[in-house]
C-alpha cells in the first residue's frame, strides 16, 4: 500500500479506534512500507488483543516512539473521520500488486524444470490472491451461500454430482467437484474398462469428459468404446464384412462428448498442464490412466513419498479447478486372492488419505475367456455409504454390467 493510506489507515485507528477497526478487513502487519507506520499498527493490535484502551496516551506509552514523534506524526497525517474514507479492498489490492511483482522479478526457483516452475508461480500468485479484503465470510454468510445452492439443486438447476451410470455406486454417491477419486484393482483385473465404463455413461448423459492413459493408445481405447457403445468386439470391427456397420456406429459413437489423450510421456507435471487444457475445452471430470506410471521430476526418498506427492497434487488440481479427478491405480498382489482393503492400494497410503472416494474392481476366480464374475466394492466414501455388488465382465466387448443386488 501506498505510505499515505498507511498512514491515514493507523490515524484513524488511533483517534476512532472502534469505527476504523470494524472496516479493518484483510489488513495485516507484513503489507506496511513505512517504519513507523508499521511499528504504530503493530502497537494498536496488540492492545486490542491484550484487551487494553487504545488511544494516543497508550500508543505512545506501548510503542516507545518520543511525545514529540508521535504528535508529528499523527498533526502530518490527521484527517477528519468524515473524510474520504480508507478502502482497505484497496489497501489489500496494492500489496498484492507489489508481491505478484516481486515475485515474478524473482521467477522462483531457476533450479525446477519449466513445468514445476510453472506451478510454483502459480502457487505463490494464488496464495498472494487468497489473503485479501473480505476473505473471510461469518457464518451467516456462509449458511446463505450454502441454502441458495440448496435451493439451485431443489429447482434441478444445480446437479449434486456426476452419476457413475452404475445404479449401484450412484445410490451410494456422487463425482463432485474437488473430490479424487481413485478406481483400484490388480493387474489385469479391467480398471480401464470399469473407467471407460463410466466416462462412458456419463457422457452419454451429456457430460463432458476427458480422458488420459498412459497405457494404451488412442486406437485402443476407440475400440473398446466400440465395444462397450456397440457392442462391436475388436475382432469383428477388424473383419472387412463390418465395414459398413463400423463406420455407421462410429459416426453415432463421435457424437459422444469425450476428449481423449494418450501422451508419449509420464511426467506428473505434464500431466497436470493435459488436465488443465482438457477442462479448458470444457470437460467437467477426468480419468488418469493410471497412477503408477507416473513420476514426478523432483527429488524424493522413495517411491511412496513420489507417489503421494503425485496424488496431493491431483486433489490440489481437482479442487483449483472445480471438477471431480479419477485416478487408476494398481493394488499389491497377495497370495489367496483376497478381496482388496484400502492398506493394498500400492506404493502409498497417501492414496487412501487423498481420495474421497475409493471403489474396488476384484475378480473372484482366475482365469476366463469371454466373461467373468466380479465385485465392484466402494471401499471408502467420504460423506456416504460403502458397500459391494456383483458385476459381470464380458471382455470381448470391454463391457462391465451388474447385476440386480446391492449388498
Amino acid at each position: 500500500m501506498s505510505i499515505n493510506n498507511e498512514q491515514r489507515l493507523v490515524n484513524s485507528l488511533i483517534s476512532d479506534f472502534d469505527s476504523s477497526f470494524s472496516r479493518l478487513d484483510g489488513v495485516s502487519v507484513t503489507m506496511f512500507t513505512d517504519k513507523d507506520s508499521r511499528v504504530l499498527f503493530e502497537t494498536v493490535l496488540t492492545l486490542h488483543e491484550e484487551g487494553d484502551p487504545i488511544d494516543a496516551v497508550s500508543v505512545l506509552n506501548a510503542s516507545k516512539m518520543s511525545a514529540s514523534g508521535l504528535s508529528e506524526y499523527m498533526e502530518q497525517n490527521y484527517s477528519a473521520p468524515d473524510a474520504v474514507p480508507i478502502d482497505c479492498a484497496e489497501i489489500v489490492a496494492e500489496w498484492q500488486q507489489r508481491e505478484i511483482s516481486v515475485l515474478m522479478q524473482k521467477n522462483v526457483r531457476h533450479d525446477l524444470e519449466p513445468g514445476e516452475r510453472s506451478q510454483a508461480i502459480k502457487k505463490g500468485i494464488d496464495d498472494i490472491l487468497n489473503i485479501s479484503s473480505g476473505s473471510v465470510k461469518s457464518f451467516r454468510e456462509t449458511m446463505d451461500s450454502w441454502r441458495s445452492d440448496y435451493s439451485e439443486w431443489y429447482d434441478d438447476k444445480r446437479p449434486q454430482g456426476i452419476k457413475t451410470g452404475y445404479w449401484f455406486l450412484d445410490s451410494l454417491l456422487r463425482y463432485k467437484p474437488g473430490n479424487l477419486i481413485t478406481i483400484g484393482a490388480r493387474t489385469g483385473v479391467g480398471k480401464t474398462t470399469l473407467a471407460l465404463n463410466q466416462a462412458s455413461n456419463i457422457a452419454r448423459d451429456g457430460t463432458r469428459v476427458g480422458f488420459v492413459s498412459l497405457e494404451m493408445s488412442s486406437a485402443e481405447l476407440v475400440d473398446k468404446l466400440f465395444g462397450i457403445n456397440s457392442g462391436l468386439s475388436p475382432d469383428k470391427i477388424y473383419e472387412k464384412p463390418a465395414f459398413a456397420k463400423v463406420m455407421k456406429e462410429s459416426a453415432r459413437l463421435d457424437k459422444l462428448p469425450i476428449y481423449i489423450e494418450a501422451p508419449l510421456y509420464n511426467d506428473a507435471q505434464k500431466i497436470f498442464n493435459i488436465v488443465r487444457r482438457l477442462v479448458s475445452l470444457g470437460a467437467e471430470i477426468v480419468f488418469i490412466d493410471y497412477l503408477q506410471l507416473l513420476f514426478h521430476p523432483g527429488s524424493f526418498q522413495n517411491r511412496n513419498y513420489e507417489i503421494g506427492k503425485i496424488t496431493s497434487s491431483f486433489k490440489s488440481l481437482a479442487s483449483e479447478l472445480g471438477i471431480p479427478i479419477v485416478i487408476l491405480s494398481q493394488l499389491r498382489r497377495k497370495e489367496g486372492n483376497p478381496s482388496p482393503e484400502l492398506s493394498d492400494l500400492r506404493d502409498s497410503g497417501s492414496i487412501e488419505q487423498d481420495s474421497n472416494i475409493v471403489i474396488f474392481l476384484h475378480q473372484k476366480e482366475k482365469g476366463f475367456d469371454v466373461t467373468a464374475e466380479m465385485e465392484c466394492r466402494i471401499a471408502k466414501n467420504r460423506g456416504g455409504g460403502v458397500g459391494m455388488e456383483e458385476v459381470i465382465f464380458k471382455k470381448d466387448l470391454s463391457l462391465i454390467t451388474a447385476k440386480d443386488t446391492f449388498q
